[in-house]
């Protein structure tokens, strides 16, 4: 839990905003925050097949939901961080393991690495190590 409030703690404000001025976030970005919305039972776009390239590499994955949820209820949200760590620190034993399968797959390391999502944004860095670690 020490790693999840740590990476918490490295996103600042200012990374959020530049996230929430993407217009075409990487793949990496869109990934992370698909595991930021399954771990706090929010709302997901139906399963529908896409190709996702992450660290140069085309990977058959499924439709993210960054456009459609991410964005206007995650980024928007001012008390975004504020919640991570509330969530880190209060809801953790709340995930079950149906959503801990449903993150699996996300976990792989070919799709799910921080250095590659460092090399997007500081914040998905974060996230990214917090995803993990919270699982």
């Amino acid at each position: 839990m020490e790693n999840a409030i740590k990476a918490v703690d490295s996103i600042k404000p200012a990374d959020i905003s530049t996230l929430k001025a993407l217009r075409n976030p990487a793949a990496i970005i869109t990934l992370v925050f698909d595991g930021v919305l399954l771990l706090q039972h929010m709302p997901i776009l139906p399963t529908k097949a896409d190709t996702k390239k992450v660290a140069g590499q085309d990977i058959p994955w499924i439709k993210d939901s960054y456009a459609e949820h991410a964005t206007p209820e995650c980024l928007t949200d001012t008390n975004f961080l504020k919640k991570l760590i509330s969530f880190s620190q209060n809801d953790k034993d709340n995930i079950n393991d149906e959503t801990c399968e449903l993150l699996e797959p996300y976990l792989r390391e070919e799709l799910f690495d921080p250095g590659v999502a460092k090399n997007a944004s500081g914040a998905a860095q974060g996230l990214c190590t917090w995803v993990g670690a919270m699982v």
